[in-house]
């Protein structure tokens, strides 16, 4: 080969090389990065809650009963996403399915908030306060 073609390979190797480089520290330094999607912080919170309120056999059963068929639901669901040949109203259908037992989750959650919240007396509320407050408190951090 003749070293004008080498000097040629050579300067285009070199500019690849600066624009990857460049790329990679373009991101690392300009795109910020995310925590993860907003609603699976807003369950962990929601979860965390549930844990510190008084201990309810029943609705807790129910609640994971209602979890297990809505990650079914949601498996379905990306299955169906990944087959060729599946209607538009089938998926629809099946993200509805998902969709409902996520509000009944988050219905049957408020209620027994509310419920457990009404049966507190106050020094069970002042403490309650101060565990959210903390615990705030600790997000932020």
């Amino acid at each position: 080969m003749k070293n004008e073609t080498k000097n040629i390979l050579l300067i285009i190797s070199m500019a690849f090389n600066l624009a990857f480089i460049g790329m990679f520290l373009y991101h690392l330094i300009f795109i910020p990065e995310f925590d993860g999607p907003p609603p699976r912080k807003d369950i962990r919170r929601m979860r965390n809650m549930i844990r510190h309120l008084p201990k309810n056999k029943e609705f807790h059963d129910n609640i994971k009963n209602l979890i297990r068929k809505r990650r079914r639901k949601r498996e379905e669901f990306i299955e169906m996403l990944s087959k060729k040949n599946v209607s538009k109203d089938v998926l629809t259908e099946k993200l509805n399915e998902v969709i409902y037992l996520e509000n009944k989750i988050s219905k049957l959650t408020g209620k027994y908030m509310i419920k457990s919240r009404c049966q507190m007396d106050r020094n069970e509320i002042q403490k309650q306060q101060k565990r959210n407050r903390q615990r705030r408190q600790n997000e932020k951090d």
